[in-house]
């Protein structure tokens, strides 16, 4: 059934991407905190950021419906700390190294903004933001030699793990108009997924010797999170572009998709659109018989 919902949302939100006019670009930083089992097996609290497709208003701009709708596609990008190991020994010349293992969680997919049908232009405007989608969690290792001998490479980096899951969740915020191109946005929000996620948490990390050995734990990836950021306004513009041109002539269009054609030459300097009167013929003179 989540899953169902997940391809209904993404529908939606490419169906809306057929009209740019009106739709907002959003860019977001954010802060989430692990809680329930999450947070009990040690994965750390996470930063990073979001960007965010919103289509126009589904209902229209003057909708009689007490809310409106906007569909969309969100990416999000989450970094959740990392452990350091020193004097590593490499088997190289390049002798002694520090290892870094850091998480990450990246995930996308499609939201459902619903908002009042009547909005305050002016004023603060409140939102429910309903999201589905796939999340990775990915940890990944740095190895970068103290001294690099020549013919080796000054840090080597690789995933050594990587998961995903189902996830959802929804926003409770607010924007607010800073002028009639960007919006202030702020919310908070609860995510979780809809089967367990596997992930190496940075607590189960230790070293013996030469070696690092680290635990694979589980269970769902329930967040809580705030984000706040800017909503931009894509509008579509008056102006005429070039879209063809041949043997002498410019074809141009505009917003209202009338069409123009322009000569070339000497006539290119005639007023559009302006249609030249034919010239009478003279009546013929009187003759005497």
């Amino acid at each position: 059934m989540k899953f169902k919902t997940t391809i209904l949302f993404s529908a939606l939100a490419v169906m809306s991407i057929n009209s740019f006019s009106q739709s907002l670009i959003g860019i977001y930083g954010d802060f989430l905190k692990p809680v329930n089992s999450f947070s009990k097996n040690g994965y750390k609290n996470s930063g990073g950021f979001e960007i965010r497709y919103l289509s126009p208003l589904l209902f229209g701009e003057k909708t009689s419906m007490p809310f409106n709708l906007r569909a969309g596609l969100d990416f999000d990008w989450d970094f959740a700390g990392r452990k350091k190991f020193r004097d590593m020994v490499l088997d190289n010349p390049q002798g002694e190294a520090t290892v870094k293992y850091r998480n990450q969680s990246i995930a996308f997919g499609a939201v459902i903004r619903i908002t009042p049908g009547k909005v305050n232009e002016f004023g603060w405007t409140p939102y429910l933001d309903l999201n589905a989608g796939v999340r990775g969690f990915l940890t990944s290792r740095v190895i970068k030699p103290e001294v690099v001998a020549v013919g080796y490479e000054s840090s080597t980096s690789d995933n050594i793990y990587s998961s995903g899951v189902l996830a959802y969740g929804f926003t409770l915020g607010c924007t607010k108009p800073l002028n009639n191109d960007v919006q202030f946005d702020v919310g908070v929000g609860y995510s979780t997924s809809s089967s367990n996620a596997n992930y190496i948490p940075l607590n189960t990390y230790t070293r013996e010797s030469n070696n690092v050995n680290y635990a694979f734990k589980q269970s769902h990836a329930d967040r809580i999170f705030i984000k706040a950021g800017f909503l931009f306004t894509i509008r579509e513009t008056n102006c005429r572009r070039t879209c063809a041109s041949r043997d002498g002539e410019i074809i141009t269009t505009t917003t209202s998709n009338d069409l123009e054609i322009k000569p070339s030459g000497a006539q290119s300097k005639m007023q559009k659109n302006k249609i030249k009167k034919p010239t009478p013929t003279p009546k013929p003179a009187p003759k005497l018989k």
